[in-house]
């Protein structure tokens, strides 16, 4: 597989992230980051539809409760309990629904920024990178590396295993 030597623009990249949350990632060629950023919008944008649809529901349910708040008689106690529990519903959608909008924003602007600085940093050599031997005048080779460790274990002792490293 040929991967895309091309380096993003970073402004690409951050306004892509501001039109669909992830898709700045996808640019940046950050697929899982990409596909989870989108998943979490979608979530937040489900979540403003849904709270706000019960917000006017139960607002629609008051409006039809059209009770004065002085008028105390024992015929209306029913219905002013109805009122108080539409009310308080009300009131849970509609912080549900704001906050599923600043959820929202968060996760576009998170996702923006990380878009931005992921382009950036395309090009910047990581540890492992600078760990491997200049490989840039010879042959692309495969090597596998099996050397022994320990590690403590959960009470205390040594444990032993054996670590796997490929090179391509």
């Amino acid at each position: 597989m040929i991967e895309d030597l091309r380096k993003p623009e970073p402004v690409a990249a951050l306004w892509r992230s501001g039109v669909i949350a992830g898709w700045g990632q996808l640019y940046n060629q950050r697929y899982i980051k990409g596909v989870i950023l989108f998943g979490l919008e979608a979530l937040t944008v489900y979540g403003i539809i849904y709270y706000a649809d019960a917000a006017a529901y139960e607002h629609r349910c008051l409006q039809e409760l059209d009770i004065p708040d002085d008028v105390m008689s024992p015929g209306l106690e029913d219905l002013i309990t109805e009122r108080n529990y539409h009310q308080d519903l009300y009131e849970n959608y509609r912080v549900n629904y704001e906050t599923h909008i600043w959820l929202t924003t968060l996760v576009v602007i998170y996702s923006m920024l990380d878009a931005y600085v992921d382009a950036h940093l395309w090009d910047f050599e990581t540890d492992e990178e600078l760990a491997r031997p200049e490989e840039s005048n010879r042959e692309a080779r495969i090597s596998l590396d099996v050397s022994p460790y320990l590690y403590p274990d959960s009470e205390g002792g040594l444990g032993a295993g054996v670590s796997l490293s490929l090179w391509f």
